[in-house]
């Protein structure tokens, strides 16, 4: 008897010091596409169709924080393709609509919507990279009301930035059969319009507008040029 007490209370000891060698394995990384969807605020709506490739999607969408919080925002991200993009949305708002379409592979994109004045909200952020695109980058940032900015890529290695602060402002970039083109829109103030589209290699773009009521559009179609308004 002694000595079946004696195994049981060894097999005990063993159990007890092996068990926290079990506790702290960290969990495995997800093998598939991602996605991670955080919502603070009231009738938010955040949608994500994410189609495997042979590298995984990441999506992310904060709607609201624990001191901003989000108010009616609309957020759809798509991606397909080849995968391996990436795609962030962050809106601190009211009733502003991000949406973001990434057929490519490792294409990377942001779209950030802010401002909870009286009369902002209501921005409208667009975001498409096309089936063939490859290592894209697209970034929107909105900080008004009622402001539009679209781009569109659909070449390699492609850069465009879109920022407005204020009100009613549109700003459209695009990029087709390109490689290595930048394009860069600020709008600060109110009913400005940019446009800017590109092809061919390595063209440059600048648009800067301060103030209201301003135009600007760019054209490129060769490759090695720059263009500034």
């Amino acid at each position: 008897m002694n000595s079946i007490k004696k195994t049981l209370l060894a097999s005990a000891a063993f159990l007890v010091m092996a068990a926290p060698a079990f506790a702290f394995v960290p969990a495995p990384a997800p093998l598939g596409d991602s996605a991670y969807i955080t919502q603070v605020g009231d009738k938010n709506i955040a949608d994500v169709d994410q189609k495997a490739g042979d590298v995984k999607n990441v999506a992310r969408i904060n709607q609201g924080t624990a001191r901003d919080h989000a108010t009616e925002e609309k957020a759809f991200v798509k991606q397909s393709g080849r995968g391996g993009n990436s795609s962030l949305v962050n809106q601190t708002g009211k009733n502003d609509v991000a949406q973001v379409d990434q057929k490519g592979s490792n294409g990377s994109a942001t779209v950030t919507q802010s401002g909870s004045g009286r009369h902002d909200g209501r921005n409208l952020a667009i975001i498409e990279q096309g089936r063939e695109s490859r290592n894209e980058q697209a970034s929107i940032e909105q900080d008004g009301g009622r402001n539009f900015g679209l781009i569109d890529q659909k070449g390699s290695d492609d850069k465009a930035t879109i920022k407005q602060k204020g009100h009613d402002n549109k700003a459209t970039v695009r990029q087709d059969d390109s490689f290595g083109a930048t394009a860069l829109v600020t709008q600060t103030g109110d009913d400005n319009t940019a446009r800017v589209d590109q092809s061919g290699h390595r063209a440059y773009a600048e648009v800067s507008q301060t103030g209201n009521n301003n135009h600007a559009s760019v054209d490129q179609d060769a490759s090695h040029r720059s263009g500034r308004r």
